[in-house]
């Protein structure tokens, strides 16, 4: 049951209009609960404790400790009338506090979620059944949205079909904003290469040519038609450490396979259909980088308020001002920059920064050691133990950790992190990572079983 749960959380999340509002993101925090409920009670039916890393459990404290803390403890008090903010003087020193307890309760429930479901995918994906049923998940979901993107593209479509009333000049598929529709992408078109090559390896060339090689064909227009700078750019990069990874992963019989297949029919419908998908958006595109190469400079928007975090850094201290205060903080600092930024900023469009502010040093540290630490244990585990491990559990890790390296990247630049339904995709590939180790562990076992009954 908490498996199917959490397969059909990871179709909702991006067809909630990527949970982007307040309602969808309500809805996601509602099913992270219930897969978690749903775990916890058959940890208690089957008297056992989770299987995971001790020093994933413990980051996971110390930020859920953190967090909690914060969230019923201000450090400061906002008054209306000067619209600045005043030291509590009932706050306790030592302890962490933030500047606005209810935004930090909000975005706590969430983090909570996240937390629960990171620690639950690392225990569900010792099961190679449900690590392959997450996999296809990722990419029959990601294709779904790739489909809904390019027919809305297609149709001439100003806003998601089912919101007529409305106009979007940057959305692709259910991402208003095409820079998350972007990282969502480069997220799944990893998973989906996949399947292409472990339909490739197991000789299964119906479903190789007739599904999957033109499902990643699609989304890798759709990288080109959605008009993100950065995603493209990763998007490539992404296609160019594939090559690489699968050919090092063992890509001999995949090769040998390609020669005796219709190696020349796929070529040709890359050199057709690319073409066509980068002429069909070339006008957009081109105004895009023409617009950003006029922008970019000392007074880029995106440079100034880089430069302003990296400012207001040493004033949140070692526990920061609190889960997503950003939006609150920020325009206290913005004063020397005039009219240089426009509008309000909910995000630091540079995600590590942001990350930094609001969690404090020693919060930036434990999600550091959540995503760059499991990100690193795969990654080990791919080239250390690759001869061992099954060709399944390679392309499987390996997707993961391209997927991850994309947003990880895409997150210097913008705010996928910051993003609920992308943030629910990466817990679940983290867990993933984490857990990693274990599988090769469990092979060996299971070896050493036959071996004996055989001997007996």
């Amino acid at each position: 049951m908490t498996g199917w749960l959490l397969i059909a959380t990871i179709v909702y999340a991006p067809w909630a209009y990527g949970c982007t509002r307040p309602a969808t993101i309500l809805g996601l925090d509602g099913l992270m609960g219930a897969v978690i409920l749903c775990w916890l009670l058959a940890l208690l039916a089957g008297r056992k404790a989770p299987v995971c890393p001790a020093l994933m459990l413990g980051c996971v404290g110390w930020l859920l400790l953190q967090g909690w803390t914060m969230a019923f403890h201000e450090r400061f008090l906002y008054s209306p009338e000067t619209q600045m903010f005043h030291r509590n003087p009932a706050a306790i020193p030592f302890l962490p506090g933030s500047v606005d307890a209810k935004m930090v309760f909000q975005a706590m429930l969430r983090y909570t979620g996240l937390l629960g479901i990171l620690i639950i995918s690392a225990d569900l994906m010792e099961d190679v059944r449900w690590r392959m049923r997450v996999f296809y998940a990722f990419a029959l979901t990601g294709l779904s949205i790739v489909l809904l993107g390019l027919i809305q593209k297609v149709g001439g479509a100003k806003m998601v079909f089912w919101e007529a009333g409305r106009v979007s000049y940057t959305f692709f598929a259910t991402y208003v904003y095409h820079g998350n529709a972007g990282a969502y992408l480069n997220l799944v078109l990893p998973f989906l290469i996949g399947a292409t090559v472990m339909a490739l390896r197991n000789q299964e060339g119906e479903k190789a040519w007739g599904f999957w090689v033109p499902g990643t064909m699609l989304c890798i227009i759709s990288a080109f038609v959605n008009i993100s700078k950065g995603a493209m750019v990763i998007a490539i990069l992404i296609l160019g450490l594939s090559a690489w990874g699968f050919a090092s992963l063992g890509g001999r019989a995949i090769l040998a396979f390609m020669k005796r297949h219709r190696v020349v029919p796929l070529a040709a419908g890359f050199a057709i259909i690319l073409p066509i998908a980068i002429f069909f958006s070339s006008g957009t595109l081109r105004a895009r980088w023409l617009q950003f190469f006029q922008q970019v400079g000392w007074d880029y928007p995106r440079y100034l308020t880089a430069k302003t975090c990296v400012q207001i850094i040493p004033q949140s201290g070692p526990f920061g001002f609190g889960p997503g205060t950003f939006e609150e903080i920020f325009p206290h600092y913005t004063n020397y920059l005039g009219n240089k930024i426009a509008g309000l900023w909910q995000y630091a469009h540079q995600d590590y920064l942001q990350m930094t502010i609001e969690w404090g040093w020693i919060g930036a540290v434990a999600l550091g050691i959540l995503l760059l630490g499991g990100m690193g244990i795969a990654i080990r585990q791919l080239f250390e133990r690759k001869a061992d491990a099954s060709s399944q559990d390679k392309i499987a890790l390996f997707c993961t950790v391209l997927a991850l390296g994309g947003i990880t990247l895409h997150a210097v630049i913008d705010f996928p992190l910051e993003i609920a339904s992308l943030q629910f995709y990466v817990v679940i590939m983290l867990g993933i990572c984490w857990n990693s180790p274990r599988w090769l562990r469990t092979r060996l076992k299971a070896k050493r079983r036959e071996l004996l009954v055989t001997s007996v």
